[in-house]
């Protein structure tokens, strides 16, 4: 493999994630030419971890950018004490109920997650100035949570090139001065019956793949997966807005 073209779609997510995410791209630069092609979305937390690649190209219609942070740690205690919930807890240590929707937070709880934020904001801004070559003021100029569309990407320098997958795929034969290739897709995608075979039949898989009417009514999927992104980590990177 000589090089590796990314395709990025996504809003965002876990600030921790991404930061992970993007300390493995940093590592695979060491080895060979890294791209990344942007798909309908690649903000917030998409734009961070495409932001060191060798060259970022991105769709016409592409939403990214987004640099800025968000937190939140949800509080159901009102609602336990009308329906007459109580709890006990047993814990050690000052911060060890600091994700405990039944608590209330308290001003220190507060001050120590707006800390955090601030500290995750001036990472994601200076992982954007190495990465893009672009002064701290030029950034905090373009980021407090902005989206841009490519053509301003471009302007602001936030991507390198509008362009498509393929386009992508040309750039890293290209950067990696290649003339005679054939590209691989990862992951392999699986058919349908493969997924019900290998999981023999799991009900959980079946409801994944045909889809839940009732839950996209009533969005109650987006909430759980809301839900799940910010369970022990509440700071995350997301867009303000999605497309689909």
């Amino acid at each position: 493999m000589k090089a590796v073209v990314i395709r990025v779609n996504s809003p965002g997510g876990s600030a921790l994630e991404s930061e992970i995410i993007l300390n493995e791209i940093k590592k695979l630069k060491m080895e060979k030419p890294v791209i990344v092609s942007m798909g309908n979305v690649a903000a917030s937390g998409g734009y961070y971890i495409s932001s060191n690649a060798d060259y970022i190209l991105a769709e016409k219609y592409t939403v990214t950018g987004s640099i800025g942070v968000v937190a939140m740690l949800p509080n159901i205690k009102k609602l336990a004490d009308k329906a007459g919930i109580t709890t006990d807890k047993i814990t050690k240590g000052n911060y060890t109920t600091l994700f405990d929707p039944m608590q209330k937070p308290d001003e220190n709880t507060i001050n120590l997650l707006r800390k955090g934020i601030q500290d995750t904001y001036w990472e994601f801004k200076t992982r954007v100035s190495e990465g893009r070559k672009i002064s701290l003021k030029d950034v905090e100029e373009i980021a407090q949570g902005q989206v841009w569309d490519s053509k301003y990407a471009k302007m602001h320098k936030l991507i390198d090139e509008v362009g498509n997958l393929n386009d992508a795929i040309a750039k890293a034969a290209e950067i990696a001065k290649i003339t005679d290739y054939s590209p691989e897709y990862y992951p392999k995608h699986k058919t349908y019956f493969q997924y019900l075979f290998e999981d023999k039949f799991n009900l959980d898989v079946i409801s994944n793949i045909t889809g839940n009417k009732l839950a996209k009514d009533f969005k109650l999927d987006k909430a759980y997966e809301f839900y799940e992104n910010i369970n022990q980590d509440p700071i995350q990177m997301l867009s303000t807005i999605e497309v689909k």
